[in-house]
């Protein structure tokens, strides 16, 4: 399959993922605006600020289309200036890396909440009211410093230029003057064959890796961590490193689903939007109903609470058999 080829589909499929990505996150704003239980408490503003910030992960995506790459010992994350300026395009590919870290830091503090919950621990009292403000502060300064280390430090360089220009024609049909790119690389290859290793980037992916460990592997973490152990290993992958910008594309659109068919509120709503075209009614609170299933929070990247507790600080949602 020639470069062109292999972008087209890329693109295609980007195309169909962001599009889902923002139609599913509004669908599911506006089920939380007005069929959440009041039991929910401030997990719905989680759950809102969570869609909010993918609307806005995929907006950037379908103005940047980024390409995620690998090219021997280097990670590319690449976009095509086109007839956009260079300087908007670097900086919309800085963003999209850091909108990436945003998700690392936001499903932290999502998995906080719930194992508080869980756990009765009183210190749940820090995810109420306006503590909320300074959390999304937070989420927000992790991802500036994601942004701001892919644009400072793993921009666009003629060692690089030259090191991926041969790769980059033959498996995207690309050349580096039509590309900006965020690359962060383990160590390249001199003239006279020496390994020249960047020891800064060595000892910052450690530390991010370290940190991924936690949070949503299959579409996010364990494709990136493979890709950089195959660039540290100096292991050239082909065009079969592109299946990372699928795998990242297909995550907005993917994420918001288990929320919208777990909680029993949304569920039901769809149910009857489909069988009846009517909004079905809420259930009755939780201790009306025998022989209830309960869980804390919702499942939300993969993480599903213990059922059957009804703890002192959880926020119980009754779920159908």
């Amino acid at each position: 399959m020639n470069g062109f080829e292999w972008r087209k589909i890329q693109h295609d499929f980007h195309i169909i993922s962001t599009t889902f990505a923002i139609t599913f996150n509004i669908f599911l704003i506006i089920l939380i605006s007005t069929r959440s239980p009041k039991t929910m408490r401030s997990y719905k503003y989680l759950l809102m600020g969570v869609s909010i910030f993918e609307i806005f992960y995929s907006s950037v995506e379908i103005i940047a289309t980024p390409i995620v790459h690998s090219f021997h010992t280097i990670v590319v994350v690449l976009t095509v200036v086109g007839d956009w300026p260079r300087l908007l395009m670097r900086i919309l590919t800085s963003t999209y890396c850091g909108s990436f870290g945003c998700f690392l830091a936001m499903f932290a503090m999502l998995f906080v909440y719930r194992y508080y919950l869980v756990s009765g621990n009183s210190k749940v009292k820090y995810f109420e009211s306006w503590y909320l403000v300074p959390l999304a502060a937070i989420v927000l300064f992790c991802g500036f410093i994601w942004g701001a280390i892919g644009y400072l430090m793993f921009g666009p360089s003629e060692e690089i230029d030259e090191f991926i220009r041969l790769d980059l024609y033959e498996e995207l049909g690309l050349h580096p003057e039509n590309i900006t790119y965020v690359a962060p690389h383990f160590y390249l290859i001199n003239e006279a064959g020496e390994k020249v290793w960047n020891w800064d980037c060595i000892i910052g992916m450690s530390g991010v890796c370290t940190i991924v460990a936690s949070v949503p592997l299959v579409l996010l973490q364990l494709p990136l961590v493979i890709l950089f152990i195959f660039s540290l290993l100096n292991i050239h992958l082909g065009q079969i490193a592109g299946i990372d910008t699928f795998t990242i594309f297909l995550f907005p659109a993917v994420d918001p689903l288990p929320t919208i068919f777990v909680i029993k509120a949304y569920r039901l709503t769809i149910l009857g939007c489909l069988t009846t075209c009517r909004v079905a009614p809420l259930s009755h609170p939780t201790s009306q109903v025998p022989n209830a299933n309960l869980v804390s929070v919702a499942n939300i990247g993969g993480a599903t609470a213990p059922r059957s507790l009804n703890l002192k600080y959880s926020t119980p949602i009754y779920l159908e058999p």
